[in-house]
């Protein structure tokens, strides 16, 4: 039952005078509580579903797991990029991968409701996955459930939905952060070009041609 439905029951009741005096008060006050209940459910944040929530999306998802942030945290361990680990005086034969300071950009929504906690209770919130740079999709997966012939990107928008191409932070929340080394001062070609990594498409996934008002199509 809708909470307009039960406002309108409520009110008939009182109106009739079925209820006590003291009754209309409890009454009164559960409703104010069932209405902030529902208010709060309704402006929840949108929380992180996974690479499972994007699973109709076959292509991008395969080009994605072989890209650079489909790997990312597989290089926090011993042995893997050994020269990049060089270069900012890190330890290529340390595990890094329970370092916090490097899961926070190693994987997908650390720390936030839905995302990365650890390795052992999320290991499939490892990596720099869709929802990094789309944003947490609980509200826009239910977009295209709700409609499975497609939406606008302004609608999913709308939901929360980021797009890297259009939105710089998306990338430059990590690459730009102090704790990412991309600085010139540790190697000359290691400063962030927001748009120069953009057009690097085998770092993410091939960039689909969606216009503005076409609804998006699953692979």
């Amino acid at each position: 039952m809708m909470h307009f439905d039960v406002i309108k029951v409520l009110y008939s009741l009182f109106k009739a005078g079925e209820m006590k005096r003291h009754n209309r008060l409890a009454c009164f006050i559960l409703t104010l509580l069932f209405l902030t209940i529902n208010t709060h459910a309704v402006m929840a944040a949108p929380t992180y579903s996974g690479l499972n929530g994007c699973s109709c999306h076959k292509t991008l998802i395969t080009d994605w797991s072989l890209s650079i942030h489909g790997k990312a945290f597989d290089t926090l361990k011993p042995g893997r990029k050994k020269r990049a680990k060089l270069n900012l005086k890190l330890d290529p034969y340390k595990d890094y991968s329970e370092d916090r300071k490097c899961q926070r950009c190693h994987t997908t929504g650390y720390r936030q409701e839905g995302g990365f906690i650890d390795t052992v209770s999320t290991p499939y919130m490892i990596n720099v996955g869709c929802e990094s740079c789309h944003g947490p999709g609980s509200e826009y997966r239910r977009l295209h459930d709700d409609n499975p012939s497609g939406f606008s990107r302004q609608q999913a928008r709308s939901l929360g939905a980021l797009y890297g191409s259009e939105n710089p932070e998306v990338c430059t929340s990590c690459h730009n952060n102090k704790r990412a080394h991309f600085d010139d001062k540790v190697k000359a070609d290691y400063t962030f070009d927001w748009k120069k990594a953009l057009a690097n498409v085998r770092s993410y996934h091939r960039i689909r041609d969606i216009d503005e008002q076409r609804p998006f199509e699953k692979d």
